[in-house]
């Protein structure tokens, strides 16, 4: 069975309208907590989603998160060119298992056409930058990276 996902998970819709990057609230004015609010202040708010894209040379990622799953996915794919090599992933938590996907055919345009790969990440993403490498017989053709957050 092939790794790679097809475009019906949803990765067509991201692609098609574009990537989503939730935005964190408008911080208000600093203000005492009252005791009510203290009491309460170790429960922790939700995390944000999370929905960044990046391309460089001939790779392009996306780092996905819903903000509450215990895991995350990481997509990626060819840029502009089509070839014949893999893609490594490196970045906090790292190194990861596999780190490299398969030596195969890479279609151009993978992201939004469909031919791509996924990591699903065990646990929320840290703090840090995702990165993606390109290799085509041993030589880098493209690196695309994304800071969390």
């Amino acid at each position: 069975m092939s790794h790679r996902l097809q475009a019906a998970l949803g990765l067509s819709a991201i692609a098609a309208f574009g990537i989503l990057t939730a935005l964190p609230a408008a911080a208000s004015a600093a203000q005492p907590a009252s005791a009510h609010q203290r009491a309460e202040a170790h429960v922790a708010a939700p995390a944000a989603a999370f929905d960044k894209e990046s391309c460089n040379g001939d790779v392009c990622m996306i780092l996905d998160w819903n903000g509450s799953s215990a895991n995350f996915n990481i997509f990626v794919g060819a840029n502009s060119n089509a070839f014949v090599g893999y893609f490594h992933l490196s970045g906090p938590g790292g190194p990861f298992k596999p780190a490299n996907t398969p030596t195969e055919t890479w279609n151009a345009h993978g992201l939004s056409g469909g031919d791509y790969y996924t990591w699903t990440v065990i646990g929320h993403p840290q703090d840090g930058t995702y990165c993606e490498s390109a290799f085509q017989n041993g030589v880098s053709i493209g690196k695309a990276c994304v800071p969390y957050p």
